[in-house]
Formats: C-alpha cells, sequence, structure tokens
C-alpha cells in the first residue's frame, strides 16, 4: 500500500469517494452537489485548508482521510485558536479492515501536530467509531446545531 497526498487535480477523485461516503451514510441525493464538491476540494486542496491523504493499491486509489485546518478565536483551553477537522475518511468495501483508516488518521494526526492544533474534532459513522475512540477521541455531550 502506497499513500500519497491529493493534488488539486485530485478533486474529481476525492468527490467521489465523498459522495459515496454520503450515500453510504444514508444522506439524501436530492440535491446535485458532484460540481460543487469538485469545486470545493479542488479549492481547498490548492490554498492548503485541506489536506487529503489517499492510499493507494497497485495504483488505484481505495481509501481516503482529509483534515480541514480552521482558525477559531484564542480561548483558555486552545491559545491559538487552531481547529482542525477530520473528514472524508472513507474506505472502499473490499478494503476494509485492514488498518487503512488507521494509516490515514495517522497521517492526518501528523498534519495537525506539525500545524500546531491542539483541538481536532470530527463527525464519525457507526463504523468508524472504534478507531476514533481508539485514537482518543470522545464525545461531546454540548454541541448543537441550527439549520438556517
Amino acid at each position: 500500500m502506497e499513500y500519497r497526498r491529493a493534488s488539486s487535480t485530485d478533486a474529481p477523485l476525492v468527490s467521489a469517494f465523498r459522495r459515496q461516503q454520503l450515500i453510504e451514510e444514508g444522506a439524501s441525493q436530492e440535491v446535485d452537489i458532484e460540481q460543487a464538491m469538485i469545486d470545493y476540494h479542488a479549492a481547498a486542496i490548492e490554498d492548503g485548508t485541506l489536506v487529503e491523504w489517499l492510499a493507494v493499491d497497485d495504483g488505484e486509489v481505495v481509501a481516503t482521510g482529509a483534515v480541514l485546518f480552521q482558525q477559531h478565536p484564542p480561548s483558555f483551553s486552545n491559545p491559538n485558536g487552531r481547529v482542525a477537522y477530520v473528514t472524508n475518511m472513507y474506505t472502499r468495501p473490499d478494503h476494509r479492515r485492514q488498518g487503512l483508516a488507521t494509516s490515514l488518521l495517522n497521517k492526518l494526526m501528523d498534519d495537525c501536530r506539525a500545524r500546531d492544533c491542539h483541538v481536532v474534532w470530527l463527525r464519525g459513522s457507526r463504523d468508524g467509531l472504534p478507531t476514533y475512540a481508539k485514537f482518543g477521541f470522545i464525545p461531546l455531550s454540548n454541541a448543537m446545531v441550527l439549520k438556517v
């Protein structure tokens, strides 16, 4: 297995993996977001706010994972305000249970440390929760959301 960082030219591939992830997690496909996803991934990878890793088996991408870097206001618990959001974690079904998500997450955590991010968060699928817990991620009970 080889690992490489995605470039902006990988945006269509990264977007296809994300689309499949969303579908498997039960998302509704009522809106066509394909071009919006490609545009987003190309721009975010290009400007460095998104670092996407690809697992490549015999020349074919079989898994992916990304971290989105954000700047929040400094706080006592996070003095520099740097926050990372793990996203786009997806492994093709025929390559699951081989440690690819763990390897990708290790690379993402290295990227977080390199950027001095002290807070890393994510939204995990039911299948991914054991991997994230193994890394030390803990559930939050005080998060809320409002859809405007």
